[in-house]
């Protein structure tokens, strides 16, 4: 019998909009690595109690948080007024 090895500290999410297209889909999995903001890069991040995975971009006012998807719009935040959950690690895309 095969043992799967699993990290307790990841967290799956499953996206439920079009704001990350192309890179990510609807419905797609994503794993997040538990971690704060530590530089450019795809993340998960809780505004509220909405959960949601966005572009991060250092910027000397603070975090540009970016939709893939043009349709929605990039907005700037303070790093003190965002709360990051962890980055990307990896993805199950359904065809």
């Amino acid at each position: 019998m095969n043992a799967i090895a699993v990290k307790t500290n990841a967290r799956l999410i499953q996206l439920e909009t079009d704001a990350m297209n192309p890179t990510f889909k609807e419905g797609d999995v994503v794993e997040i690595e538990p971690s704060g903001f530590e530089g450019d890069g795809l993340y998960a991040i809780e505004t509220g109690k909405v959960v949601q995975i966005k572009r991060l971009a250092w910027h000397p006012q603070g975090v540009s948080v970016i939709s893939d998807n043009h349709l929605y719009p990039s907005y700037l935040v303070s790093v003190h007024d965002i709360k990051v959950l962890g980055y990307v690690k990896a993805v199950c895309k359904f065809l």
